[in-house]
């Protein structure tokens, strides 16, 4: 009788172990959406500051040509393509950052439907109310198309960021090996060299806009998750 009954308590815990798995799974997730937030927001007003700065320096040296101190281009230059190394740096740790998420958002998708799998077998085999069951089907349907919007959007971020940042390091290589100078080189014109600073201050400004929009992204996401724990923990209440 003893034997049967630790039988039944295994079978039990065994039975529930997916549901409790869950648990550490949707504290991490809560924790990571509130890190995220909180890093999106700082660099977003970091990102915006070094704009303002560039975009400054930018017109200074156009000012600088025009008057013809050569001296004052040269050392702006230098300036600019400092700028230039810490944005390309900036833009490869948030590519890098977009593949992470990426493979975030592609786990919380097979998270989605293992949670479906589990919902269907409820449904064939109901230990419960079968309306509860439904209601667990339809909300974990959910779930996994708005997890597969989110894996959308963070592929396309990814897809945008790789592309800034190879224009980014394109620019900064061909003012690195231009020289300004006031002698006239046959093929050569300043101001097409310096026009490719307004090129790298619009990349700056994509990138802006693109941490604008995955701050937003990842707040939706935050609200999406937190509903997906009050769905999980209203189905534990339900199975136990």
């Amino acid at each position: 009788m003893k034997s049967l009954f630790f039988l039944y308590l295994s079978f039990a815990f065994f039975a529930a172990y997916p549901t409790f798995a869950q648990v550490p799974q949707n504290t991490r997730e809560a924790m990571q959406d509130a890190r995220q937030i909180r890093r999106d927001q700082s660099m977003l007003s970091r990102d915006r500051q070094e704009l303002a700065a560039f975009n400054k320096k930018r017109i200074r040296i156009y000012e600088a040509w025009r008057l013809g101190d050569l001296a004052s281009v040269r050392a702006l230059k230098r300036d600019l393509l400092s700028d230039m190394e810490r944005e390309i740096a900036q833009a490869q740790a948030y590519l890098n950052q977009a593949k992470a998420e990426v493979q975030q958002s592609q786990r919380e998708l097979a998270g989605d439907r293992a949670e479906l799998a589990r919902d269907r077998r409820d449904a064939r085999h109901p230990r419960g109310d079968a309306l509860d069951d439904a209601r667990d089907l339809r909300n974990d349907r959910a779930d996994k198309r708005d997890d597969r919007r989110d894996l959308a959007d963070d592929k396309r971020d990814r897809q945008q960021a790789t592309q800034r940042l190879n224009r980014m390091i394109e620019i900064r290589n061909t003012l690195l090996a231009y020289k300004f100078t006031t002698k006239k080189l046959p093929g050569e014109n300043p101001m097409h060299k310096l026009k490719l600073l307004d090129e790298f201050q619009h990349l700056m400004e994509k990138s802006v806009q693109a941490l604008a929009r995955e701050l937003g992204e990842d707040i939706r996401e935050s609200k999406e998750d937190a509903r997906e724990r009050r769905d999980d923990r209203q189905e534990r209440r339900e199975r136990y």
